[in-house]
């Protein structure tokens, strides 16, 4: 049970960031490790329990970004975000080319049914 809570206290934590960065899963993993030890030599009984011993989840994410460099962590939330939007103007583009493709290709299986077979009979006869 103790193992379920400390899970479940951590994914809230977790849901709280941001973006996780190498450092912010450096700081969750010493956590674990914090509430796991925690959870050992005491009694958990609820969540509450973990919540009065390490705070609230947000709580805990507010203390984080008071005590870390922020102008590192919005270059990295600012690049994160050109790059969405560069992958998305890529799908974009490569969605717009295959579906000119395939209306290519559809108008030209349209032209092909439209043909008609023609056939000329010729006759040589000899003089």
């Amino acid at each position: 049970m103790n193992d379920s809570l400390s899970k479940k206290y951590l994914s809230e934590v977790k849901l709280l960031f941001p973006i996780l960065r190498k450092e912010e899963k450096t700081y969750l993993r010493k956590m674990r490790h914090n509430i796991d030890d925690y959870c050992e030599n005491s009694s958990v009984q609820s969540i509450d329990d973990i919540y009065n011993e390490f705070g609230k989840p947000q709580d805990v994410v507010n203390d984080y970004f008071s005590m870390m460099d922020v102008s590192s962590f919005i270059s990295s939330v600012r690049f994160r975000k050109i790059l969405k939007r560069v992958i998305c103007f890529i799908c974009a583009v490569t969605l717009i080319i295959i579906c000119i493709h395939c209306l290519i290709l559809y108008q030209e299986h349209e032209a092909f049914l439209r043909q008609e077979v023609v056939i000329i009979e010729k006759n040589i006869t000899e003089p």
